[in-house]
C-alpha cells in the first residue's frame, strides 16, 4: 500500500478520513487522523452466502431486424394506450426526441430499445432473421444457390 500523503509504502496501513475524505495512509501518517479500517487485516469473508441462480435461457442464436413499419406501429400503440411521447419515453427510460424520431422512422432503435418498446406496448418489432442454414433447409429441391442468400426488401 502507498500512503497517499506522503508517498511511502507500507505493508499495513489505515483507511484515514481527513476533511471528509477517506483516503490510504501508512502507520506514522494515521496517527492523528480517525482511522475507518485497518488494511493489514483482511476483510472477514461473508459466511453461507449463495449466489443467485438464473435459470434464464434466452435465444440469441441468429439475428432479429426490424419489422416493416416499425415507427408507425410504435405511434399506434402508444396512442392506443393513451400516451404522450413523454409519457412513454419515461416508461423505457428514453428521452422524448428519440421516441419522436423512432415514430418518424428517422432513428432506427438499437436491439435494447426496441426491446423495451415491445415489453411496453405489447408489439412486436424485432423479428429473427432467416440463416443461410434456415433457407436451405426449408428449400425443396435442397440446392442451395446464391439467389437464396439475398434478401430483398421493399423501402417505400
Amino acid at each position: 500500500m502507498i500512503c497517499e500523503l506522503c508517498g511511502k509504502t507500507d505493508m499495513g496501513g489505515f483507511r484515514v478520513r481527513l476533511e471528509g475524505t477517506v483516503i490510504s495512509a501508512c502507520r506514522d501518517c494515521s496517527k492523528s487522523k480517525e482511522i475507518v479500517s485497518d488494511l493489514s487485516k483482511k476483510p472477514d469473508k461473508p459466511k453461507n452466502v449463495k449466489k443467485p441462480e438464473y435459470n434464464v435461457e434466452l435465444d440469441v442464436s441468429g439475428s432479429f431486424e426490424l419489422v416493416d413499419e416499425w415507427g408507425v406501429a410504435v405511434r399506434k400503440a402508444r396512442e392506443k394506450k393513451g400516451w404522450s411521447q413523454d409519457d412513454l419515453g419515461m416508461q423505457i427510460n428514453e428521452s422524448h426526441s428519440v421516441i419522436h424520431r423512432i415514430e418518424l422512422g428517422k432513428y432506427e432503435p438499437t436491439d435494447e430499445v426496441a426491446r423495451k418498446l415491445e415489453r411496453k406496448l405489447g408489439i412486436t418489432l424485432l423479428e429473427k432473421t432467416k440463416t443461410v442454414g434456415d433457407i436451405a433447409s426449408t428449400s425443396e429441391n435442397k440446392e442451395f444457390t446464391l439467389g437464396d442468400m439475398i434478401v430483398i426488401r421493399k423501402r417505400k
